[in-house]
């Protein structure tokens, strides 16, 4: 498993995981607080044989909303916690079962106008949900201004 402050993974299996790696704010001297919000990150995911690879914009405001969802999933168990970009390139559910098992439906949209569709599913057990939380806040605390 990848160990990072700027990095968080869903699914510990390479197989099938996500990883976005936070680099750099987009507007560093913005003076517009929506625009001091945006960060450039490196999407990795695989799937199978199937991987992929590309950078995109998150608005840190969102990645806060999911991790509080996360946290209240950590609680309970079960429930749902959604991520979905501002801009439209990814899509992330992650539904818990009351039971501990989790299960991460993922979307991302590529190309100049997102026609590109790569779908799947990341099953995982509660166990990473606190050091998924964990690694989210320290991106947090980083890369909000």
């Amino acid at each position: 498993m990848i160990h990072n402050e700027n990095i968080f993974v869903i699914g510990t299996q390479q197989l099938r995981q996500i990883v976005m790696q936070f680099d750099y704010w987009m507007y560093k001297d913005a003076t517009d607080e929506d625009d001091k919000q945006w960060v450039s990150v490196r999407v990795k995911c695989s799937a199978d044989q199937l991987s992929g690879e590309f950078t995109a914009s998150m608005y840190m405001p969102d990645l806060i909303v999911f991790k509080d969802q996360l946290e209240t999933l950590y609680k309970n168990l079960k429930g749902v916690a959604r991520f979905s970009a501002i801009e439209g390139w990814m899509n992330l559910k992650v539904i818990g079962d009351g039971l501990g098992h989790m299960t991460s439906e993922c979307q991302l949209f590529l190309g100049n106008v997102l026609t590109t569709k790569f779908e799947f599913e990341i099953e995982f057990d509660q166990t990473e949900l606190s050091q998924l939380i964990f690694d989210i806040d320290k991106i947090i605390e980083k890369f909000t201004r």
